[in-house]
């Protein structure tokens, strides 16, 4: 899944703002809860079953985005940029 930048660029002044809250020591993402970081855990080992779990997960996580988006009514840049951020902040 690639994110297009310019169209992050477009959003409204909102983005920043909830990104910059969820670095707040004591506030949370907002989508810790809706997207456990445990589900997307791969061991690498298990090559051949990864590329397959990595595919079924892919779609799984654009299913449960979609959902969040329709939920929360916030737009699906903003969405993706809070998922990619929690996403990072695992794998520090």
């Amino acid at each position: 899944m690639s994110i297009n930048m310019d169209m992050l660029d477009n959003e409204d002044n909102r983005l920043k703002k909830v990104l910059s809250g969820s670095n707040t020591p004591g506030r949370p993402n907002p989508l810790e809860k809706f997207f456990p970081s445990e589900h997307y855990v791969v061991k690498k080992t298990e090559v051949s079953k990864a590329k397959v779990t990595a595919i079924s997960l892919n779609t799984e996580l654009f299913e449960r985005l979609e959902e969040y988006c329709r939920k929360t009514n916030l737009k699906r840049s903003t969405v993706f940029c809070l998922a990619l951020e929690l996403y990072l902040e695992h794998q520090v």
